[in-house]
């Protein structure tokens, strides 16, 4: 899927709560755009080590305890996104050919939105290289350089804040809970 198919009219993109028979999917969406998308920005090195950390296992608490978004159409998993309790976006990932077709702002305006019907005041990321302008035009600030290391290699990332005001309205998500 491409975006010129993601923005046919006919198409049934949505968002919806995760469920654990996702985690496979997303799994291999991450390692997918991880080794993809990223080597944009990544060696090969770095991209292989970021990639080899997907636990299923692992994911499905890991999701399963925060707030956790899908994008899909036709039951095809364009993205994800989770936003943990203390205001963390922990993951926000979008399919290597949807990139850049609005999904991923999509995914994070309901992250965003869920934050503020929590009362959160500040949410915070560790946004890649290639995540951080992708913040930046969402109004988020970088706060410092980070350095992750995955598997022995070294990953620079950026430690990034948005902080919410108090007097934007909620917006009312739908969300496909079957």
């Amino acid at each position: 899927m491409s975006c010129n198919q993601t923005n046919n009219p006919n198409e049934t993109r949505k968002l919806r709560l995760f469920r654990a028979e996702d985690t496979p999917r997303m799994a291999e969406l991450f390692e997918r755009t991880v080794r993809t998308v990223n080597r944009a920005d990544y060696t090969k090195e770095q991209t292989a080590a970021w990639a080899a950390g997907v636990s299923v296992p692992q994911w499905v608490p890991r999701f399963t305890e925060s707030f956790t978004v899908i994008c899909e159409s036709d039951a095809e998993i364009l993205g994800f996104g989770n936003l943990t309790c203390d205001g963390t976006v922990d993951m926000l990932y979008v399919r290597a050919d949807s990139v850049r077709c609005g999904i991923g702002a999509e995914i994070l305006a309901a992250l965003t939105a869920h934050a503020r019907k929590c009362g959160l005041s500040r949410l915070q990321t560790f946004a890649s290289l290639t995540a951080k302008p992708f913040f930046e035009k969402s109004g988020w600030q970088t706060v410092r350089c980070n350095t992750v290391v995955r598997r022995g290699v070294p990953l620079e990332n950026f430690y990034m804040c948005r902080t919410l005001n108090k007097d934007v309205s909620v917006v009312n998500s739908t969300f496909d809970v079957s």
